[in-house]
């Protein structure tokens, strides 16, 4: 077969660097033979150029390159042609068609009139496709690798987001019998006294009547303050603590708490005193927040302190925060309780001076609103001897 007879490419022996040794089939249309001495940089367009030298340089780097697609100059026309190439004893076999079918087809047509050559291109492109199908079995592994890891992660994500949720079902259901719990009890002394008033035949005395409203609005008035702890605790567990944040003195908030508290301290027989009165603290808070932060920690160290005791609050700035204490002489508060404190529904357990009953939620509560403020708040106690409260929060002044 004569070189003419390749329609739609052509084949030559090239040196590594392009140049033509020998055309061996085939042609252009423009070129019915493409004569020796001839470099493959001349027949194509200037910006393919470069990618004629990475076709050579990899031919001669891997020992051979398939379906390379570069653009050739024909009649002042591009014309995109596909190009292989073969290494052999140092001499570039390329192959040029205007398709991929038909370079396969040129190489077809090359076994007719050079088995050997054939045969190279051949055993190529069957280690090129074996390379590929090797690259994609790879890149399958691969990503069913990457796929598994992520099912696993999400796997062990699901099964952390369930014990989450099983343990906050068994918190609800934990609230909800310490809130019925807590309910129970005052609802019972109404329900006792309102049947004790339908069911009296006498006629009771004004005293009698008073002390009998006296304890239902006592009942009714804790059924409330819990119910409203509840729902505060739950909004700021959800995240929906909202904070008014305005200018506040904060000296002149805690002088007003402990003023407001002075009252129920004198009835007790306690001395409550106030030692930080000379300083000047401002910072962006809550005020009502804050104030009943204050009047928490005062409400429970009025509880638990004994007639004759002592109370005080201070207040000291560094760096700049301010801490406020509040410090009683109190029976303490033992180490095993201390930890619980802050928790929902946890008391010290310790007997009040007056009787008065505990959600257990106010600490829980204020040590939130604290946190929200970007402060913190904590407890030290001794048995025998008091306990001292008391929270920090960032300042402007």
């Amino acid at each position: 077969m004569d070189q003419q007879s390749i329609q739609h490419g052509f084949v030559v022996a090239c040196d590594t660097a392009g140049t033509v040794r020998r055309p061996i089939c085939g042609g252009l249309p423009e070129r019915d033979v493409l004569e020796s001495g001839i470099c493959l940089t001349d027949l194509v367009e200037t910006g393919s150029q470069s990618k004629v030298r990475a076709f050579l340089a990899a031919a001669g780097r891997d020992g051979s390159v398939y379906d390379w697609e570069i653009i050739l100059e024909m009649n002042g026309e591009p014309t995109l042609y596909h190009f292989a190439g073969y290494l052999n004893s140092g001499e570039l076999i390329v192959v040029a068609a205007e398709s991929g079918p038909e370079l396969m087809g040129t190489i077809e047509e090359l076994a007719a009139i050079n088995n050997e050559y054939a045969a190279l291109f051949r055993n190529n492109i069957k280690m090129e496709r074996a390379t590929a199908r090797e690259e994609a079995r790879r890149l399958v592994y691969e990503d069913m690798s990457a796929l598994n890891n992520e099912l696993v992660t999400v796997s062990r994500h699901l099964e952390k987001t369930n014990r989450e949720l099983e343990k906050c079902v068994e918190e609800n259901h934990r609230w909800m019998g310490i809130v019925a719990h807590d309910l129970r009890n005052p609802l019972g002394v109404i329900t006792a006294y309102t049947e004790f008033l339908q069911r009296s035949a006498d006629p009771l005395s004004p005293e009698k009547v008073q002390e009998i409203f006296n304890v239902i609005y006592i009942s009714a008035e804790y059924m409330s303050g819990l119910v409203n702890q509840v729902l505060d605790f739950s909004a700021i567990e959800s995240g929906y603590l909202v904070l008014d944040l305005e200018p506040v003195d904060l000296i002149e908030l805690i002088g007003q708490a402990v003023h407001f508290n002075t009252v129920i301290a004198d009835q007790k027989g306690i001395d409550l005193t106030f030692a930080a009165e000379h300083i000047q603290a401002r910072s962006d808070v809550d005020r009502i927040k804050i104030r009943q932060v204050i009047n928490n920690l005062l409400g429970n160290a009025l509880k638990f302190t004994q007639k004759g005791g002592a109370i005080t609050v201070n207040a000291h700035k560094q760096d700049g925060m301010l801490t406020v204490t509040v410090c009683d002489n109190g029976p303490g508060i033992a180490p095993e309780k201390r930890d619980q404190l802050f928790e929902p529904f946890r008391t010290a357990g310790t007997k009040t001076n007056g009787g008065e009953t505990s959600t257990g939620l106010g600490l829980a509560i204020c040590k939130r609103i604290v946190e929200g403020h970007c402060g913190h708040m904590e407890v030290d106690s001794e048995m025998g001897k008091g306990s001292t409260f008391s929270f920090r929060l960032p300042i402007s002044t």
